[in-house]
């Protein structure tokens, strides 16, 4: 893990976060150094013949980032180091890299960089770090992408089981086609229910199979995740007070962390309930209504909008299965409200 003391401290008087990052010839490489590599063989008349793809050396990465440190303290550059934390020492890795940039939110936020636009509101003043914090989210080529592909544990005989995997099994058969591509028929929907209904059954299977091999791991595994979300909280909060504003700062990651807990406490919680000392926890449809695709549920569209809170609520809250009259919206407004 890093020393957070040593990056947290100023790093010389008169200019407590050096300097802007982002012309700096040795961050642009230290961008690369995320890139996976591809290595390309020619055969006969110099002619490409195979590629292969050379994973990223994220212990390279995070040297490299140590070099940067005392150049500036730029939250484009704490975004790579909480990205090469997490891929190197999973969901603890990923706690520790956003505690540094909740507590660098904390101590440093004046002079960090990107700097502060003058004369505008707090917001629009911070939007270049607001940007620079969504690369947290970023689900092509980001730390999300790699969490996702990222494998969490792999039983005997059930093989790897993948972040996405313990994202995808938090989901109800209705959420789970809520979040589908549009336009699907019938028969389209059928088949992905049919493979949900698989996944769920890998998913928990996998769950009871860690849990009996190596329970002290699973039970890591789950304090690792409560870690990484309290210290996005602690994130969201640092930027909130800072911004006068509300909200998650970075929905997406926020949503894929409450899922893969839910998940895996879920099974825990049935694991446990298997032995005779609890009961099983309730199925939820997902652990909080997220933010789709980034973006909160539109306001202002009545019944569709009542629809898709209850999409996402559990079971336990007695929302109805469809909205279909005036008595279900006011029931539904109770319950937000609530």
């Amino acid at each position: 893990m890093l020393d957070l003391a040593l990056w947290l401290n100023p790093l010389d008087g008169e200019n407590p976060s050096g300097e802007d990052l982002r012309n700096d010839p040795a961050f642009h490489e230290l961008e690369r150094l995320t890139e996976p590599q591809v290595k390309v063989v020619h055969g006969g008349h110099n002619q490409p013949s195979s590629q292969s793809t050379i994973p990223v050396d994220w212990p390279a990465v995070l040297d490299k980032a140590e070099e940067l440190r005392a150049h500036g303290r730029d939250l484009r550059l704490l975004v790579i180091v909480t990205r090469a934390l997490a891929n190197e020492q999973r969901l603890a890795g990923l706690a520790h890299g956003l505690t540094l940039v909740a507590q660098s939110f904390d101590q440093h936020w004046e002079t960090m960089h990107p700097a502060l636009r003058p004369s505008a509101s707090p917001r629009d003043a911070a939007l270049r770090r607001i940007n620079a914090l969504l690369d947290l989210q970023n689900g092509q080529d980001g730390l999300l992408a790699d969490l996702r592909r990222m494998t969490f544990f792999a039983p005997r005989p059930m093989g790897p089981i993948s972040g996405r995997d313990l994202e995808q099994a938090a989901l109800d058969e209705r959420v789970m086609l809520l979040e589908a591509a549009s336009g699907l028929n019938a028969a389209e929907k059928a088949t992905l229910a049919n493979a949900h209904g698989q996944l769920l059954n890998r998913v928990h299977s996998g769950c009871k199979a860690q849990a009996d091999q190596a329970n002290a791991e699973m039970m890591s595994l789950i304090a690792d995740a409560h870690a990484a979300i309290t210290a996005l909280d602690a994130v969201e909060t640092a930027l909130n007070v800072r911004l006068q504003g509300g909200g998650a700062a970075v929905p997406e990651l926020k949503r894929f962390l409450q899922r893969l807990l839910s998940t895996l406490e879920r099974n825990s919680a049935i694991e446990t309930a298997t032995n005779g000392a609890a009961e099983p926890a309730p199925t939820t449809a997902d652990p909080e209504m997220p933010a789709r695709n980034g973006q909160m549920p539109a306001k202002g569209h009545g019944a569709d909008t009542m629809a898709s809170m209850a999409s996402y609520a559990e079971p336990s809250t007695g929302l109805p299965d469809r909205i279909s009259s005036r008595d279900d919206v006011v029931k539904c407004l109770d319950l937000v409200v609530a």
